[in-house]
């Protein structure tokens, strides 16, 4: 000891509890001691009332307050060395009370590093009440786990630590797995080189990427595991994970994060997409999961349909970005592609087969199938497969079937057609035509449909087979039957020159034949407007006699073939503003057409045809049907007509009508490359006929041709209506 002006000076050996310390520059104040040390040493204690841990330091700072029962020591070289194995230190302060050894600083060992204001040390245990701990990888100084703001307690004696964080907003960060979590409890198993972390099984932690690629990807889950050896996360109870625009389902709630933060793929999932409408699901699928707005997968896309269960296998299966903006707000979507093979017998909807390439939007209700199709109907004969790219609903299915091909590249048809080579009028429903030449005379692509209660394929313009319009043109095969019907626009007459006919109605065929030779019997009935030039004054003549000559004939009664004319008069109106004004006044038994449709010589009301395979002509089959208007004029009457529209091979069109007003009277009109054959009962008719100059019978067309107007001999109308009724009754 040594008292001086200096002070209460010391040189020697302090013991304070367990603590020993060798010091030559102690300083003596009336409640302090201050001094330095080339070292500090202190011994475990298991024994005592109080344990503590040995610990040492060299080059040390004290300072000693007995009457708070407190010694500070702080290093000055290095790390205070604790307890009895190696490799535990201490950086910072340490504070030696009866109460133990507490820590001000850094308690840092090979596995980990625990920061706070107050640690307290055991013989081989440290704890806090707040602290921040990280814990190393195994074989690198890289931290693979770090907490704030927790409380809990290390023992290295059973190799186990037990943490919980202070505030439950607090998360804990995964460096090298590139997460964090809400979890704020866990438990580390030291020997198993695991850390369990635990949460309320009713509230599920979230577990978020802090990967800047995976754009803070989340998801929620019940309980985690750390596993050191492999680096792995392992999170158990998670229900489902959105990515893109769907959510994927676990199957056993199980999700592995590697090193690096890769989620490793997950398998038997179920995909929803997208979130929000929810229309497509994935089963069985194989997902990797790559961001929050991105991910892959491969699954079965479940496609049953009444009597079949059926999967489609996607093998890309795609989330992502698309369209403008910028990468945070882009768009995403989920799309998928899968192949069905020849061997799968995969049906669209019942009565449809299909195969090739089968395309997922998950923004659109329904997929879309890009290969062929072929109808599974038993008295279709030649049944084809066809293009098909169309979007499906499998639970209303519409299929397109506009400029489909069959496999060697051949156009397909659906329609009655008109064969160029033999003049023979024939069905096909996606078929090819005999030739690419030939002549349709109603054509009724579009799309299809299939009823299956009336086991009915329809096919025609949307507006018909969807919304069930009266516009547009149809085909309906009865496959109970084998019968086919088509109505609409008919073609009637295309090869005509200087005249024109305009035609509403329906073909009806067998679809069957009874062997290779026969050809099909197409029958019908239409409405038709023949639009031919004729002088006013011979129009005249003819409406005068009509009307005083009919008085005995019939009325012609519309409403009792309402559903034909609603149909089959809309080729004549033009403006569909009109149509209603028309079909009200069918209503009331009257035709009456816009003005500006109103152009035809004769208006035609419905009469029943027969195709003559011979005649290569369209036939009427009965005596007595309407003559509707003659030149605008409403004539309104039931008369004995006979007619022919003849369509040969050659294209020569040409145009026959027989009206009979009364036995007395009657008008024959025959047209053939621009010549009209006109006469009449009426001497009167045939006197204005024969007045006319040449000016008004011989007309210079357009084209530079000559239109001639002639009259005929009488004995030729007789001629052609004999040939009708010998046509109409052959097979």
């Amino acid at each position: 000891m040594d008292l001086s002006n200096r002070g209460f000076l010391g040189e020697g050996k302090v013991e304070y509890l367990t603590a020993s310390i060798e010091s030559e520059d102690i300083v003596f104040r009336p409640r302090q001691m201050t001094g330095t040390a080339r070292r500090f040493f202190m011994t475990e204690d298991r024994a005592g009332k109080v344990k503590v841990p040995q610990a040492s330091g060299e080059d040390v700072k004290v300072n000693w307050l007995p009457y708070r029962d407190s010694m500070y020591v702080e290093s000055k070289a290095k790390d205070f060395e604790l307890f009895k194995s190696p490799g535990y230190f201490h950086k910072g302060v340490l504070v030696l009370t009866p109460s133990g050894l507490k820590g001000q600083g850094i308690f840092d060992w090979t596995e980990g590093r625990m920061s706070s204001k107050l640690i307290s040390y055991g013989p081989f245990q440290a704890s806090a009440d707040t602290a921040d701990l990280q814990i190393k990888a195994l074989q690198r100084d890289d931290i693979v786990f770090d907490s704030k703001n927790v409380n809990g307690q290390l023992d290295f004696d059973v190799l186990k630590g037990d943490f919980k964080a202070n505030t439950a907003e607090s998360n804990t960060t995964l460096p090298l797995n590139k997460y964090r979590t809400s979890m704020n409890e866990f438990s580390w198993d030291m020997k198993g080189q695991t850390i369990t972390f635990k949460s309320d099984p009713n509230n599920p932690a979230n577990f978020v990427s802090i990967d800047p690629e995976q754009d803070t990807l989340q998801f929620k889950g019940k309980t985690a595991l750390y596993d050191m050896k492999s680096s792995q996360l392992k999170i158990g109870g998670v229900d489902k994970i959105k990515a893109a625009d769907a959510f994927i389902y676990l199957s056993d709630g199980d999700v592995e994060i590697l090193p690096g933060g890769k989620m490793q793929i997950l398998k038997n999932t179920k995909i929803e997409a997208d979130t929000a409408s929810k229309y497509h699901t994935i089963n069985r699928a194989e997902v990797e999961i790559l961001g929050r707005k991105t991910y892959k997968a491969t699954g079965f896309y479940e496609y049953n349909i009444p009597g079949y269960t059926q999967e489609i296998f996607f093998n890309n299966i795609v989330g992502e970005r698309y369209g403008g903006g910028s990468m945070a707000t882009k768009a995403v979507h989920t799309t998928a592609k899968g192949q069905v093979g020849d061997s799968t017998a995969f049906r669209m909807d019942v009565k449809t087969r299909f195969k090739g390439d089968v395309l997922l939007n998950s923004a659109k209700l329904n997929l879309r199938f890009e290969g062929y199709a072929q109808l599974d109907a038993d008295k279709l004969p030649n049944n084809q497969w066809f293009t098909m790219y169309s979007e499906v609903d499998k639970n209303d299915p519409l299929l397109n079937i506009k400029n489909v091909k069959n496999a060697d590249e051949e156009p397909l048809v659906t329609g009655f057609y008109l064969s160029k080579e033999s003049g023979i009028c024939y069905p096909r429903i996606l078929l090819p035509p005999y030739a690419r030449v030939d002549r349709d005379i109603i054509d009724c692509e579009g799309v299809f449909q299939y009823d299956e209660k009336t086991d009915r394929y329809f096919f025609g313009d949307s507006s018909r087979v969807v919304d069930n319009s009266l516009r547009g043109n149809q085909m309906i095969f009865d496959n109970r039957v084998g019968t086919v019907t088509a109505d609409g626009n008919l073609n009637i007459g295309s090869g005509l020159n200087y005249m024109h006919v305009t035609a509403g109605g329906k073909l009806k065929s067998d679809f069957n034949l009874p062997d290779s030779t026969s050809t099909y019997t197409v029958t019908g009935e239409m409405m038709s407007g023949i639009q031919i030039t004729l002088p006013k004054v011979l129009y005249d003549v003819m409406i005068n006699d009509i009307r005083s000559s009919s008085f005995d004939a019939p009325q012609a009664s519309y409403t009792t073939q309402g559903a034909f004319y609603q149909q089959a008069i809309l080729p004549f109106i033009s403006d569909p503003a009109t149509e209603q004004e028309v079909q009200d006044n069918l209503k009331l038994n009257i035709i009456s057409l816009p003005k500006k449709d109103d152009k035809y010589g004769f208006l035609l009301g419905r009469h029943t045809v027969i195709w003559n395979d011979e005649y290569q002509s369209f036939l009427s089959t009965e005596d007595k049907f309407p003559l509707i208007s003659v030149n605008g004029e409403i004539i309104n009457k039931v008369l004995n007509m006979f007619v022919e529209y003849k369509m040969p091979s050659g294209g020569d069109d040409r145009f026959y009508l027989y009206i009979k007003v009364s036995p007395d009277l009657w008008y024959f009109y025959g047209y053939q490359a621009g010549v009209m054959n006109v006469v009449s009962s009426s001497t009167r008719f045939n006197d204005t006929l024969l007045g006319l100059k040449p000016k008004e019978t011989q007309l210079k067309m357009p084209d530079g041709e000559l239109y001639e107007i002639i009259a005929a001999n009488p004995s030729i109308a007789d001629a052609f209506v004999n040939r009708v009724k010998a046509g109409r009754t052959k097979q």
